[in-house]
């Protein structure tokens, strides 16, 4: 992953242009920044932050809650709406929840080729056979099961792309 949305979206052009990309699965995360679970999100800055004091700072920081119309909200889930970190904390909880595991099981389940191209909890993936991209589709509702987090299955879908697009949407009556 690169620095910003240009460079996400440059690298997407690389794989739409030079790679067999023919179904593009278009995915987004329901409520990301409201349902991130402070267990995981903490067991996973364990891996990479030893020092004590900063890890109970972050913690407070999640558990830190919100203030609306001069009351306090405490929050169990979530990062803080606007927080400084919140971005930072995403990237990392997205790292250990989506990153590592596509590169390191889906793509190896893949017939063809395959990759992901994420920007914060944005993200697509391109699949050259249409069998990994529903495959990946349907372990993807399951793998953000397990960490709390769904898809908005309205904002989800595959997406036939390439040279062959307009005749696989042509035959299945899809316009």
């Amino acid at each position: 992953m690169k620095n910003n949305c240009h460079d996400a979206l440059k690298i997407l052009n690389f794989y739409l242009e030079r790679r067999y990309t023919n179904y593009i699965v278009d995915a987004d995360i329901k409520g990301f920044f409201d349902n991130v679970n402070h267990e995981w999100m903490m067991k996973f800055l364990q891996h990479r932050i030893k020092d004590p004091s900063l890890l109970r700072l972050i913690a407070r920081f999640l558990k830190g809650g919100y203030m609306e119309k001069g009351k306090l909200y405490k929050t169990e889930e979530g990062t803080p709406q606007g927080g400084l970190i919140s971005p930072i904390l995403a990237n990392v909880y997205l790292h250990f929840v989506l990153d590592l595991w596509f590169e390191k099981v889906v793509r190896k389940q893949c017939k063809g080729q395959a990759y992901i191209v994420r920007y914060a909890d944005d993200f697509v993936c391109c699949f050259q056979y249409v069998d990994d991209a529903q495959n990946f589709y349907y372990a993807l509702i399951q793998r953000l099961k397990m960490f709390q987090l769904e898809i908005a299955r309205d904002k989800t879908k595959i997406i036939p792309f390439g040279r062959f697009a307009s005749e696989t949407c042509r035959r299945k009556g899809m316009g």
